[in-house]
Order: C-alpha cells, then structure tokens, then sequence
C-alpha cells in the first residue's frame, strides 16, 4: 500500500468525487412526491376531458402517472360513494354529541355559558 501522501490525498479527493457525483446523481433522480389535492386536480382536469399530455408536462409526471391519479381518484370516489351513509352516520352522532354537550353545559353552567367559557372564540 502507497503511503505517500501526495498519493494518499489525490485517493482522496477522487474518492470524494466519486462520492459526490453518486450523491448528485441518485438525489436527481428521486422523485418528490405530489400533494394528494394537486394529484386530484390533474385528474378532475382529465376527467374534464383535458389533454393527458399537456396536463402530464405541466404537472411534470408520465402520462402512465397521471392515468394512474385518475384511477386513484375515481377509486376513492367509488368508495366515498359506497360508504357515504356511514359517513353521514358519523356526522350525525357528532351532532348529537355537540347537542348534548351543550345542553348539559347550559344546565350546569347557566345560558351565558358560551360567553363564559369563550365558547364561539374557541379554535376548532
């Protein structure tokens, strides 16, 4: 093994460049991931009849890709749709609770309890 150090340092600094350029690269090819609300509204603008082209190059993605957030879109569509009693269920029952909640609050508190307790202020 070399051990001088003009040697040693010149492995280094190519080492290091090597190193770097495998950085660079694989960090170039990474794609970000979009925000589900941006995926949606590329799909909506192809549902809409847009141009899966022109969309796709705006969007920076594949035409395969943007295929693929239509059929993620429409599968959670079908789902909502299927399960849309259930979650009309629930927003009921959390009716009901704030209802209750309110009553029981006017009964222990007095009717100024929203005032009181700075109940219509309060961060939802």
């Amino acid at each position: 093994m070399n051990t001088d150090p003009g040697y040693v340092i010149s492995a280094l600094v190519v080492f290091s460049l090597i190193a770097f350029g495998v950085f660079a690269l694989s960090r170039s090819s990474e794609k970000k991931e979009k925000p589900q609300n941006e995926k949606d509204a590329a799909a909506i603008e192809l549902l809409k009849g847009g141009n899966a082209g022109e969309i796709a190059s705006r969007e920076g993605v594949s035409v395969e890709e943007l295929e693929k957030w239509k059929n993620e879109f429409l599968d959670s569509a079908l789902d909502f749709a299927k399960n849309k009693n259930a979650y009309l269920g629930r927003v009921s029952e959390r009716e009901n609770e704030i209802k209750w909640f309110e009553q029981v609050c006017e009964k222990h508190i007095g009717g100024d309890w929203k005032k009181i307790t700075n109940y219509d202020r309060r961060n939802r």
